[in-house]
Parts: C-alpha cells; sequence; structure tokens
C-alpha cells in the first residue's frame, strides 16, 4: 500500500534549491519503473525461491539458485537507498559464463585412468 499512496499523492519529480530555483538532485517519488521492478523482483523472488525449495526437499544443496535468489534480495534492499543498485543485476551475466566455463574446463580437463597410470 505504501508504495501505491507515494505512486498516487507524491509524484515523482526534481529537487529543487528553494533561494535559485536550480535543480540540486535526484528524482524522489515513485515512477512506472518502479512497479516495473516490483513486477520483476516478485517473478525472479517466487521462480527461485520454488527452485530452492525443491532441491531441499529431494535432498539436494542448491547451489547456483541460492547465489542468485542472494543477489535479488540484496539488490531489493539495497534499492531502498539508491536507484544505482539495479547494476548489481550486470554481475549477473558474468556469473553466468564464469560457471559455464568451469563446467567446461572440468569436462575438457578429464583425464583417463588408463593413460594416468602409464
Amino acid at each position: 500500500m505504501s508504495i501505491y499512496y507515494a505512486y498516487k499523492y507524491r509524484p515523482a519529480g526534481q529537487i529543487y534549491d528553494q533561494t535559485t530555483k536550480k535543480v540540486v538532485g535526484e528524482y524522489y517519488g515513485v515512477t512506472n519503473w518502479d512497479w516495473y521492478g516490483l513486477v520483476i523482483f516478485n517473478v525472479i523472488t517466487y521462480f527461485f525461491y520454488g527452485m530452492i525449495k525443491n532441491c531441499i526437499l529431494d535432498g539436494q544443496t542448491p547451489h547456483t539458485t541460492l547465489d542468485i535468489f542472494g543477489m535479488n534480495l540484496a539488490t531489493q534492499f539495497l534499492l531502498c537507498f539508491t536507484r544505482y543498485a539495479w547494476y548489481i543485476y550486470l554481475i549477473l551475466p558474468g556469473y553466468v559464463v564464469f560457471k559455464l566455463l568451469g563446467y567446461a574446463w572440468g569436462y575438457i580437463a578429464r583425464t583417463n585412468d588408463k593413460n594416468a597410470a602409464e
């Protein structure tokens, strides 16, 4: 409800200096992008929480899903203080490449037991 109140009664605008009438700060209030972000966060949280729950019920350890879920929660928390927290999501493509290269290296660097014994 608080996001709706802020959207309806505290529209986004610039912060002005009272004496010089110059723009001195970033935007305040809630914009349409905040609503889009709310939908994105809810979808990601719901999806990865379900994956973590299924891994635990199957007796497995949720490695990658727990990392992405934690990154999502950290972004949500930091968005309370700054809008630059969205840049945390830029870490995700690098993390995916790192994980894929790790899997590929494990496959490429595998040795046969016959060759290692000789």
